[in-house]
């Protein structure tokens, strides 16, 4: 699919409907273009890995660009790289071999978007098969289970994703032992940085926004949109749905939105300027293992609960915030359940009248370096009131991370910081630096920073509870 000139729609690669690709178990697929990629037949490699890949033509070609470009998947077809048993052979006429776990699907759309239509399907579930196994005990056949894999959705212009996702791990203990398999992981990311833009070409520059809802909204066929033009209403947002992701059995779940944000603002930016989460009225998710938000902006108008055992949100591109909130609603709240919680680079939350971030454990607060800056920095400011429930809430070694509740849009507003059950300890933590900021300052629970500097700038009223702990001890 490789070639010498600008786009041309013809060159465009394309499996038909009725055509097979099939592999061996554990075997990888590659297609790769700089047009479009058409898929209505079925490419399989049990517990293998399948790549689709559109990338930008070579540097040296001044390339017509077409923000239509796509990965586009019709409503026949399936990408299966599930697990499988590969059985092993024995005079003993033992039933043998192993359960493999699901392997790997890669779309990525360096240029252009992700098509799934509502009949196309991507599959990396576990499998489950009965083998012999033969010990001191004796002899049984258990149901053995492996877990699901990974299904990894990158895109530069926008993502209609309206076909199934699967990742769900296969029945049976896992062969390990008598815990469940787990299920498999879905990262999906907006990501424009690698269109590679000639310096005479204008490429799109709109705000990079994923949406999740319970359900999908109304959008329009995505098995035909690559053929009749996408509109420009679509550029640079991507749809997924609670709905999608709970009937795809993931235990794992990643977006981001992958856009540095300027210092200022430009009049004539040359790449997208904004990036942004956006939960779409009320939306429940619940992971097993993780869940992951990394934009510049979490965003909603609805009343969202998020729940995993670990739980990370903020932007790893960007160490302090740019943009301006734009306030929030009491009818609209922002929760999150976890044993984990890591608040790292910067984000903003918009929206949402009450937030709360609760961990059995730890709360962690982490500064970053994207470009190798000298030191670790990052923020979270909000508009709405904000709790923080943990054991212990501490900035990371050598990081310096400020919390702020927007003081113009809510005047008075309330950061309250509340234990979680068991004793807090002193982290791993060294030269960290805390700052907080609100109208409203209540400490009921545990900030630590250890060897480093705690920071409450509290406009109207501060509180330090009988029993908290404010320390930067070690």
């Amino acid at each position: 699919g490789r070639y010498t000139g600008g786009y041309d729609a013809d060159r465009m690669l394309s499996i038909a409907a009725g055509a097979v690709i099939a592999a061996d178990a554990g075997a990888e697929i590659g297609l790769t273009s700089d047009t479009d990629i058409r898929v209505d037949g079925t490419i399989r490699a049990p517990a293998g890995k399948i790549a689709l890949a559109l990338t930008a033509p070579p540097s040296a070609i001044k390339a017509v660009y077409n923000p239509d470009q796509a990965i586009s998947l019709g409503n026949t077809a399936l990408l299966d790289a599930g697990g499988t048993l590969v059985p092993t052979t024995n005079s003993l006429g033992l039933k043998l071999g192993q359960v493999l776990a699901g392997g790997t699907v890669s779309l990525t759309a360096d240029r252009g978007y992700l098509l799934t239509a509502a009949g196309s399907r991507i599959d990396v579930s576990g499998s489950q098969a009965q083998v012999d196994i033969v010990n001191a005990a004796g002899k049984a056949r258990p149901t053995i289970g492996s877990a699901g894999g990974s299904i990894n959705l990158t895109a530069a212009e926008g993502m209609i994703l309206q076909g199934q996702l699967r990742a769900a791990a296969g029945q049976g203990q896992a062969a390990t032992g008598t815990t469940r398999p787990a299920g498999g992981r879905l990262s999906v990311t907006l990501d424009a940085q690698r269109r590679a833009e000639p310096e005479d070409t204008v490429f799109t520059t709109g705000d990079r926004v994923i949406h999740i809802g319970a359900v999908l909204p109304a959008l329009p066929d995505a098995g035909s949109l690559a053929a009749g033009g996408i509109d420009q209403s679509l550029n640079g947002q991507a749809y997924l749905s609670a709905a999608q992701i709970a009937a795809g059995g993931f235990d794992a779940l990643a977006l981001t939105a992958a856009v540095i944000e300027p210092d200022q603002y430009a009049d004539t930016p040359l790449v997208p300027e904004a990036g942004a989460i956006r939960f779409d009225g009320d939306v429940e998710l619940a992971l097993a293992h993780s869940l992951i938000l990394d934009a510049p902006l979490i965003s909603g108008n609805g009343k969202v609960a998020l729940s995993a055992n670990t739980f990370r949100l903020g932007s790893s591109l960007n160490r302090a915030a740019h943009g301006k909130l734009a306030g929030a609603s009491a009818a609209a709240d922002f929760s999150v359940a976890a044993n984990l919680i890591e608040l790292q680079g910067s984000s903003q939350i918009d929206g949402f009248g009450q937030i709360r971030f609760s961990s059995a454990g730890e709360l962690r607060l982490s500064g970053v370096r994207p470009n190798g800056e000298a030191d670790l920095a990052g923020s979270l400011e909000v508009a709405g009131n904000l709790t923080l429930a943990a054991r212990q809430v501490y900035p990371t070694t050598f990081s310096r991370y400020r919390i702020a509740i927007d003081a113009d849009l809510n005047p008075d507003g309330t950061l309250d910081i509340l234990p979680a059950g068991g004793a807090w300890a002193t982290p791993y933590s060294a030269a960290g630096a805390l700052a907080l900021s609100a109208p409203h300052i209540a400490n009921r629970g545990v900030l630590l920073a250890p060897f480093g500097s705690i920071d409450l700038q509290a406009g109207k009223s501060l509180t330090l509870a009988a029993r908290s702990v404010t320390s930067v001890s070690d």
